[in-house]
């Protein structure tokens, strides 16, 4: 007989679920950005596109966080522009800021929970020109722009983040070099992590100035981490190696001083990658990701996923979690994968020894811009027509939508979108 993925336990009260936005990903016309100027130049985007029109979430913003609460969700995670913000150094855009009020007003309307990310790997193109996170004055300059945010802000939303999954940014800018903002050299992706943990200090400082009972979040793409010879005991280590650089080492930098660093970890899981050692990589762990897709490829795995979560818990924060599928398979597999991710967040939060998981987000809500990938791929719980923009939502949406209304997994809607054999 097969199983009916029907859970026992139910989520608690005022868990989160939802969907999560990056700004430059869908809102369109984020001009300011050095993204927009990355996507300029020949054979750096798939389909040789651009983030110009997205999938026009500045100014469908409504429809879609309407649609997110129909849907039955409770919660939004969003990722603010910096560079819309501050479009020049020094200078603050006091009508973006009134429009992501607007969007935040519009999520409370419906009795969403938003949690907001101020910035989301893209940056106002006068930063990274001045150099980026490997400046000595990135942390001060990050620090006026929270205050900015913080000051319009901070009375409509609790949960902040403020810089998402730094140690991923830093391995795709300066070790792939598929992204802006990134050095080949190991000194300055070194001299980066330290300003990206000074900037999350002095945001947070910034943050808990403007609302002292906000919480402050810290980001981590986590990744499982398997050597590609089990037999090596090189690829041994540099597995290891790896696993840790990439899912505890910019908590570590975190962590000192007086004021607490975060109040909860916002867990945004990768998938599970493979790693040789490689004598050529000293300053990135001695560790080489293996196969075509590096990190941004990984794939599913909901067993790593499981272990990932144990691996978070003795910081003693509870955790929000964000996945992705990164598969470019049917909706089908997308639902697959949320059940899976899903039943291992209930089992753990209604198990004999309950982890703190306060909330469940699925990334990205919208089909929108993929950064290197353009539009080539389709990952969204709500489908975005390239033909007018029209929003469609997928089987995966009303999946999402009904564990946030129900709190469990129901076996009959797992049936529906899943698949008869589920």
């Amino acid at each position: 007989m097969p199983p009916t993925h029907d859970t026992s336990g139910r989520l608690p009260e005022g868990f989160l679920v939802g969907g999560a936005l990056c700004a430059h990903q869908v809102e369109g016309g984020d001009f300011h950005s050095d993204w927009w100027r990355w996507e300029q130049r020949p054979s750096r985007i798939a389909d040789g596109a651009t983030s110009e029109v997205a999938a026009d979430h500045w100014n469908r913003h409504r429809e879609d966080t309407a649609l997110s609460a129909k849907l039955g969700m409770n919660a939004l995670c969003l990722g603010l522009s910096w560079a819309r913000i501050q479009p020049e150094p020094g200078a603050v855009d006091t009508a973006a800021l009134d429009h992501y009020r607007a969007v935040l007003d519009g999520a409370l309307k419906h009795a969403m929970t938003p949690v907001v990310v101020l910035q989301e790997f893209a940056a106002p193109h006068w930063f990274t020109a001045g150099g980026g996170w490997s400046n000595p004055r990135a942390p001060g300059q990050f620090r006026a722009y929270a205050e900015a945010v913080a000051g319009a802000l901070a009375d409509r939303c609790r949960w902040w983040v403020p810089i998402a999954a730094p140690e991923y940014w830093l391995t795709r800018a300066h070790v792939e070099r598929a992204w802006p903002g990134g050095d080949s050299g190991g000194c300055a992706c070194a001299a980066a992590r330290e300003h990206l943990a000074a900037a999350h200090r002095e945001a947070v400082s910034a943050l808990r100035a403007a609302r002292p009972d906000l919480l402050a979040g810290a980001s981590v793409r986590a990744y499982d981490v398997e050597p590609r010879d089990p037999d090596s005991p090189w690829d041994w280590q540099a597995a290891e190696r790896l696993r840790r650089r990439l899912n505890h080492i910019f908590l570590d930098r975190l962590r000192g001083g007086a004021e607490k660093p975060f109040d909860f970890i916002l867990l945004e899981w990768g998938g599970a990658v493979q790693a040789a050692f490689s004598p050529f990589r000293r300053h990135f762990s001695w560790a080489r990701i293996t196969g075509d897709t590096g990190l941004d490829g990984a794939a599913g795995n909901a067993g790593g996923f499981d272990t990932a979560l144990l691996s978070f818990h003795p910081h003693g924060v509870p955790l929000l979690v964000s996945v992705s599928c990164n598969s470019s398979g049917t909706d089908g597999e997308r639902c697959r994968f949320l059940r899976d991710h899903l039943e291992k967040v209930i089992g753990r939060v209604t198990g004999e020894s309950p982890m703190a998981l306060a909330g469940f987000f699925y990334r990205p809500l919208l089909d929108g811009f993929e950064w290197e990938h353009g539009y080539t791929r389709k990952r969204g719980l709500l489908h975005v027509n390239p033909d007018g923009l029209a929003r469609t939502p997928n089987g995966s949406a009303y999946l999402l939508g009904d564990v946030a209304e129900h709190g469990r997994l129901r076996a009959g809607t797992v049936r529906r979108f899943c698949g008869p054999e589920a």
